[in-house]
């Protein structure tokens, strides 16, 4: 906010773009949610900053990391799939089968806390430290839990990196729930999934992820429930504008 006080000859886009974060400041029952919002704002501004000016998106891994053995966790075949899918053409292969280049169970993975992406961080679920962060919107805000975040790097000429998340979609409850807030839900960026059910893991590039939720449990007589929050209100109100 100093910074953009600080512009000489401030244009009504710059006015208008302090008071959206002055007013995601403020306090309140919806500190929380503010917060949360004021984040992804900020993270969405720097986005379209580099995007503008044609700067390279930061993607950054956490620094505490560790090989992983992929074939000790059981996560050799889905990692394998990831990679041939990422680079079709780089013959990527397993044991047994002979091609150009091979994913050696061990030596090549790194298994990381977390990584940020567009300014947001994105934890994994099977690491202490990113617990904290392990959920997050992959498209059309699918809430899915993180469980991994694996950087890949490949030797040969030239050398094939890549960071993969490997994640869980949340489910559609059997039951449709009625709540009190479902006629705002669009607006309010609220969905109702089944409580405690993932599916299971995918290997997913993690420049898919798209934002953060709050997440809530909700028991009702029949059933209980997750209900998500997305804490992304400006792409909310712009698809309302467009209503």
């Amino acid at each position: 906010i100093k910074t953009m006080r600080a512009l000489p000859d401030r244009t009504p886009a710059d006015e208008s773009l302090i008071d959206d974060l002055l007013v995601a400041l403020k306090g309140g029952n919806e500190h929380a949610l503010q917060r949360g919002t004021l984040m992804a704002f900020i993270a969405q501004c720097q986005t379209a900053y580099t995007r503008l000016h044609g700067i390279e998106e930061s993607t950054r891994l956490s620094k505490q990391s560790r090989m992983i053995d992929l074939e000790d966790n059981d996560l050799y075949e889905i990692v394998l799939d990831f990679c041939i899918q990422t680079w079709p053409d780089a013959g990527i292969f397993g044991p047994g089968i002979v091609q150009r280049r091979y994913l050696a169970p061990t030596g090549m993975v790194r298994n990381h806390s977390y990584v940020e992406h567009d300014g947001i961080r994105y934890g994994a679920f099977e690491h202490t430290s990113g617990k904290g962060y392990c959920y997050g919107y992959v498209e059309n805000q699918y809430p899915v839990r993180i469980d991994r975040i694996l950087h890949i790097v490949i030797p040969g000429q030239p050398v094939l990196e890549a960071i993969c998340a490997l994640v869980r979609p949340f489910q559609t409850p059997p039951i449709e729930p009625q709540f009190p807030w479902d006629i705002w839900a669009s607006h309010l960026g609220t969905s109702s999934w089944a409580y405690n059910k993932l599916s299971a893991p995918v290997a997913i590039s993690v420049k898919r992820f798209v934002g953060t939720f709050a997440m809530f449990d909700v028991p009702m007589t029949y059933g209980r429930y997750w209900v998500t929050v997305a804490l992304d209100s400006t792409s909310l109100e712009n698809d309302d504008d467009n209503d």
